[in-house]
């Protein structure tokens, strides 16, 4: 293969949430995490079952220099949008792509986030989806409001409770 796909260029440079939230010029929400993927040589599959209960699985061919990410037709947007941005984590996470079964695919299973792994890729997700200096703009206009900010950011009413709890510890407001 002669060119690197940027996906691979970006993980050697370890791209942290807000790296590629800069590299794509994102200033305002919503952030197009398919758009994202897409540029970054991310091949993007969505499916109508996949082989395992698992809303998404991440399958890399590292030597071709390949990414495929699945996702179920029949889940909502809002998770969608979180399954591609977990699997763009486990993408950029520090941890080695060994982990992949038969060394190609990692499926991401919604009911179990007791795995390290998972619990840092659920992280970048939401790091993602929901950056902090992004939700400081917009938490007063929305009055705090978990279901409006999850609108305005395209993310479930989980994530952003998640997120609002952790911005909230994070600038002791």
């Amino acid at each position: 293969m002669s060119d690197t796909p940027t996906w691979q260029k970006m993980r050697e440079r370890g791209a942290s949430p807000d790296e590629l939230l800069k590299a794509f010029d994102i200033t305002e929400p919503f952030v197009d995490v398919r758009h994202m993927a897409v540029a970054m040589d991310i091949k993007l599959e969505v499916v109508k079952s996949l082989q395992l209960d698992v809303s998404g699985e991440l399958e890399v061919d590292d030597e071709e220099g390949k990414a495929i990410i699945r996702v179920l037709e029949g889940d909502a947007e809002v998770r969608q949008r979180f399954t591609i941005a977990h699997e763009i984590g486990h993408l950029m996470g520090r941890h080695p792509l060994d982990f992949l079964d038969e060394g190609k695919r990692i499926h991401r299973d919604t009911t179990y986030t007791g795995n390290a792994k998972e619990q840092e890729a659920n992280a970048y997700a939401a790091e993602l989806l929901v950056p902090f200096e992004l939700l400081t703009k917009h938490v007063a206009r929305y009055d705090f409001n978990v279901s409006q900010l999850a609108c305005v950011f395209r993310v479930s009413d989980v994530t952003m409770g998640i997120r609002l709890m952790k911005w909230r510890a994070y600038t002791g407001l």
